[in-house]
């Protein structure tokens, strides 16, 4: 998945030198994309790139594209574009420390934040987002609560369903976000959320040991 992960991950691994891809193929399959759906996108990348199977998940439509483009242009697969990556830094430079948090606590945190902002101007915030009149295909548009919000001004749904949506997509998010770090931080020192201070205090000692 993109987001706060990928970015430490080009840091900590490297940026990968992805070739260019002329606009015409990438409109063709974006197109393509949109036609047959993405359960069925999905499995035409696994067999044009059988190598991306467990690297991106089947729902995630922006890296399956992003696939497809690089393997029908290139002839080779984005998992290979990403091996010849080279990191620019030296490793030992890094402290690679992962916040952990415990799953109940999580959700907790989740449906207080859901509360906050809606009690807070989220609904404003989308009447003013709508002005805007931003593309749809623009990735500013996919933002948790945006599409839901909009239903909710349009008389789709009501105030609690709208809530309800939104905590269920974060929820979503969030366990996405979790399973990615499983996968691609297992080097990192998890750390549970009421032991980071203690942990950023003693950064620099080897013996500091706070893995669950």
């Amino acid at each position: 998945m993109g987001g706060t992960g990928l970015y430490f991950k080009s840091l900590t691994e490297g940026l990968v030198k992805l070739p260019h891809i002329p606009e015409k193929i990438r409109k063709k399959i974006r197109h393509l994309q949109k036609k047959i759906g993405q359960k069925n996108f999905y499995k035409k990348l696994i067999i044009l790139d059988p190598l991306v199977k467990k690297q991106i998940d089947e729902n995630d439509s922006q890296r399956s594209i992003r696939a497809y483009e690089i393997k029908h242009y290139s002839k080779i697969s984005i998992v290979q574009w990403f091996q010849k990556t080279q990191i620019l830094f030296d490793p030992e430079c890094f402290i690679k420390i992962y916040i952990d948090y415990p799953r109940n606590n999580l959700i907790e945190k989740i449906s207080k934040r859901t509360e906050t902002m809606m009690r807070d101007g989220a609904i404003n915030e989308v009447k003013r987002f709508k002005k805007l009149k931003i593309k749809k295909e623009n990735s500013a548009n996919k933002i948790i609560g945006i599409e839901e919000i909009k239903k909710y001004l349009n008389g789709e749904i009501n105030l609690e369903e709208t809530k309800e949506r939104i905590y269920v997509k974060t929820r979503q998010y969030a366990k996405r976000q979790t399973t990615w770090a499983r996968g691609q931080m297992q080097s990192w020192r998890k750390i549970h959320p009421k032991d980071l201070t203690y942990a950023i205090k003693n950064l620099n000692n080897d013996s500091l040991n706070l893995t669950n």
